[in-house]
């Protein structure tokens, strides 16, 4: 007889039954995947915040062993290239070169890769833990020798970077360097190939650090970026912000062991002469400032100020020359009152030069020697004495930077030195004086003790061509001689040999001249002043409205402006 097998209790399961498992199996396995693709993210986003670190510790090095920040390298190469991850080959600038950073802002800041050849590191910290390329961003003028550590009270520099926060509010405006990572959506960052990985952003803050659209095609680089935690639009997965931006302002590149000092922020100086005021800007064109008093006696802080002979005010029409010294306080010859005005950086008068020959009755040259004192000259052209007699006699003299008493040195009237009625004066580093007389266009060299060395006389045939009139000279580091020529519309620069070696013109009648630490050539004529480089490129022109360069008397504006200062502070 078969046995029957009995199987009480035990059934299959249904459809139902079974979906709902394997369900249950499906959201506990996807829900693994999300949470090891989370964890893979933080794992990167870690890895990258650590490089960053490192990447700053490395810069701070660099710039504390060679007083710069190195140049950024090129996004553009694949690696494999010879100068894949070296530095831009023109520091100051990193730009014109080969290699040479991939974007510059109109401002002329510049951003390209990381260089990990200059900073002795791995290739690899040119990428963040996503396999994309770090963006770097630098001031230029940070990369060009001797020009860091920073010192506190530096003036701002125009090529400094912007950071802003979530509510667009500004973190910094002076970020001597700024590093970047697209973070986990990669959006624009820089591939081992040397192209931009695409990933669709929508998000306008990524939009903003990669300078680029939704296509990470590249846009107008303005050197601003966006600082902020991450953020998801739940509407749209192409809205999410993930990049990492972090920076550093010129000022944290130095360590404990640097000694600080003041620092300095270069100024421009114009006589205002209708206006009886002298006006300061930045050197970037930026209204300051200005110097004058009303009849009152007070302080005349803006618009046009009274003419007059209290301390402090501007004579009418004012002929003489301004200089400042390496303190930054600003001397003023006075012509219309026969004197020469001292005034502090921030525009206080301080006293007027005292003792020797003071009866000035011409307008005059101002300069420093080596030591730091003022030197005053004087022509020979009032008619109340006569040509070459009494104060009107053609000499310069010497004055004590500290008390600003005459200290004796006198040539000319009381001295067998020939000065032919000086107008401007310069001094070389070598101690030299160069005279240029006014009307007579000639620039005359003399050595510290008054002996003549040299001359240029237009007259004579030089190579120059034709001074009819020069009412400033100067001398530039390289030793070269710049010399307004009024009349013809120009600066003509000599060799300290007087042999020609450019020009720059200006197509107006050129008043005044001064040269920056960066070998700029500033000039004054109608209504305006004008900027050219070391190379006499024209760079801008202060003073005029829509091109326009009418005379005026608001902040900023001229009516006849006459000489003009460069102060280191």
């Amino acid at each position: 007889m078969g046995m029957k097998l009995q199987h009480e209790g035990i059934r299959a399961f249904s459809l139902l039954e079974l979906s709902v498992v394997l369900a249950i199996i499906g959201a506990v396995l996807a829900g693994g995947f999300v949470i090891g693709l989370g964890a893979l993210d933080a794992e990167r986003y870690n890895a990258t915040t650590e490089r960053m670190d490192n990447l700053h510790k490395a810069l701070l090095d660099y710039s504390v062993t060679f007083n710069r920040l190195p140049c950024p390298a090129s996004l553009a190469l694949a690696e494999g290239n010879a100068n894949f991850g070296v530095e831009g080959a023109t520091p100051g600038t990193c730009t014109g070169g080969i290699p040479a950073a991939d974007f510059t802002s109109s401002s002329g800041a510049v951003e390209g890769g990381v260089p990990t050849r200059a900073l002795q590191l791995p290739d690899e910290y040119q990428f963040d833990g996503w396999g994309r390329r770090l963006r770097y961003a630098v001031n230029p003028e940070w990369t060009a020798a001797g020009s860091l550590p920073h010192r506190t009270g530096s003036c701002k520099s125009a090529k400094a970077i912007t950071v802003k926060d979530s509510a667009a509010s500004n973190r910094t405006t002076e970020a001597a360097y700024v590093l970047v990572s697209h973070g986990a959506n990669g959006h624009a960052g820089y591939t081992r190939n040397g192209v931009a990985f695409n990933a669709g952003s929508t998000n306008s803050d990524e939009q903003t650090n990669c300078h680029c659209n939704a296509s990470a095609v590249s846009t107008a680089y303005a050197a601003t970026y966006v600082a902020k935690l991450p953020t998801e639009n739940s509407s749209s997965v192409t809205d999410n912000f993930d990049d990492i931006v972090t920076f550093r302002d010129a000022w944290q590149l130095q360590t404990p062991t640097m000694a600080l000092g003041a620092g300095s922020c270069p100024h421009l100086y114009v006589l205002d002469k209708q206006n009886c005021r002298i006006q300061k800007f930045t050197l970037d064109g930026t209204y300051v400032s200005q110097i004058g008093r009303y009849n009152s006696d007070t302080p005349c802080t803006s618009g046009p100020c009274d003419c007059g002979n209290l301390n402090g005010q501007i004579g009418n029409g004012a002929h003489g020359s301004i200089a400042a010294d390496a303190d930054g306080n600003l001397y003023q010859a006075d012509s219309d009152n026969n004197r020469v005005q001292k005034f502090s950086s921030n525009g206080t008068y301080l006293y007027s030069l005292s003792g020797g020959q003071t009866q000035y009755y011409s307008r005059r040259g101002i300069a420093f020697d080596a030591a730091g004192d003022v030197w005053v000259t004087n022509g020979n052209d009032c008619p109340e004495y006569g040509s070459g007699f009494g104060p009107c006699a053609a000499r310069m003299q010497e004055f004590s930077s500290a008390t600003g008493v005459a200290t004796g040195n006198l040539w000319g009237d009381s001295d067998w030195v020939p000065l032919w009625s000086p107008v401007a004066l310069a001094f070389d580093s070598g101690g030299n004086a160069w005279i240029a007389t006014g009307s007579g266009g000639t620039v005359r060299k003399f050595n510290s003790g008054g002996t003549l060395l040299n001359e240029y006389s237009s007259a004579a045939g030089g190579t120059g061509g034709t001074f009819t009139s020069i009412p400033d000279v100067k001398v530039g580091a390289n030793g070269n001689i710049y010399v307004a020529d009024y009349s013809n519309s120009r600066v003509v620069v000599l060799d300290s040999a007087f042999n020609y070696v450019g020009s720059a013109s200006s197509g107006q009648n050129i008043s005044a001249i001064a040269l920056d630490s960066s070998g700029n050539l500033w000039t004054s004529d109608a209504n305006r002043i004008v900027q050219y480089d070391a190379a006499l490129a024209f760079v801008k022109q202060i003073g005029c409205v829509s091109g326009a360069c009418s005379a005026g008397s608001g902040d900023g504006q001229f009516n006849d402006p006459g000489y003009i200062a460069i102060s280191p502070k």
